[in-house]
């Protein structure tokens, strides 16, 4: 999707002095999008939807506010991104008031979306390998569940100045050196934190919280990304190694932290020592979670059960 770009406003001189033409600021949108949405319009008319691609990759501008209608969304393309993996600004895409619509991404299905986006109130069901269900950069999700079974995978991708709350990501995939439930990574600015609060993020192969930093912006400026977490559960599972939270560095990054408070998490793998807060300290406790409503989030025999 094309970013838009303001232009400068041109000063006319008139014979009787100078007026300044000033462009004028359109309002925000609200776009609708339903599984079987066929309009060809705007997408402004509720009784009328447009696809969820047409609505938000085609339609939508930076402000705009997307209704999912329905539920069973069909994602086979990257929706809100673009193959240089930017995403689109400023858009707010949710499911109607009280619904939590499900969203199916398959083959090159993927959600990328980026500064002062927000994601909420839907389900995400992921099985594309290599690469991520849902990306935010620098906005928020809250009240999403995600679920990647992709090989090689992650559920949740977060940039440093993205918040995270109220969610549940969740991976059960077969692994792979980029798999993990939830990943903060260093993006858009040399240092950030992104912030996760009350929620789960458990994988049956890989870790559960991965957080890394990598690359740098020039001189002096190497990468670094660091989260703060409250009331988190963290959960890693698989081959030995696959720890509940970790940290790393790549490509000249210098720093990758992990704070947490009133969390669950028993492991940890550090790439200096004092990058996680240390399991079972303060706040933090170390005793196997007790998750609940099985049926709602995971299949029989994972022996994972919550309810975010």
């Amino acid at each position: 999707m094309e970013r838009h770009r303001m232009t400068v406003p041109r000063m006319v001189a008139l014979a009787v002095g100078m007026v300044v033409l000033v462009p004028s600021t359109a309002s925000a949108a609200s776009l609708y999008a339903s599984p079987g949405g066929t309009a060809m319009d705007d997408c402004t008319d509720s009784s009328a939807p447009c696809s969820i691609d047409r609505a938000v990759n085609t339609v939508a501008s930076s402000g705009d506010d997307v209704t999912l209608l329905g539920s069973g969304f069909a994602v086979t393309n990257l929706l809100g991104g673009s193959t240089s993996n930017s995403g689109a600004f400023n858009l707010r895409i949710h499911g109607a008031p009280g619904a939590r619509p499900v969203l199916n991404l398959t083959g090159a299905g993927e959600i990328i979306l980026d500064q002062n986006s927000v994601l909420r109130d839907v389900v995400v069901e992921s099985n594309v390998a290599s690469g991520g269900a849902v990306i935010m950069k620098a906005g928020t999700i809250e009240r999403v569940s995600v679920h990647e079974a992709g090989s090689d995978a992650t559920a949740c991708l977060v940039s440093a100045g993205t918040v995270i709350r109220d969610s549940v990501c969740w991976y059960n995939g077969t692994g792979g050196g980029n798999s993990s439930a939830l990943r903060a990574f260093s993006d858009l600015a040399p240092g950030g934190t992104a912030t996760i609060r009350n929620v789960t993020a458990v994988s049956t192969s890989s870790y559960g919280l991965y957080v890394i930093a990598s690359g740098n912006f020039g001189p002096g400026q190497e990468a670094t990304i660091d989260v703060t977490a409250t009331n988190l559960i963290a959960k890693g599972g698989g081959p030995s190694g696959q720890e509940d939270v970790r940290t790393a560095l790549s490509l000249g990054a210098t720093r990758a932290t992990a704070t947490l408070d009133h969390s669950n998490y028993a492991s940890k793998s550090e790439t200096t020592s004092g990058d996680i807060t240390t399991p079972g300290t303060a706040t933090n406790t170390i005793a196997p979670p007790v998750f609940v409503n099985a049926g709602a989030r995971l299949p029989p025999g994972d022996g994972l059960n919550w309810d975010p």
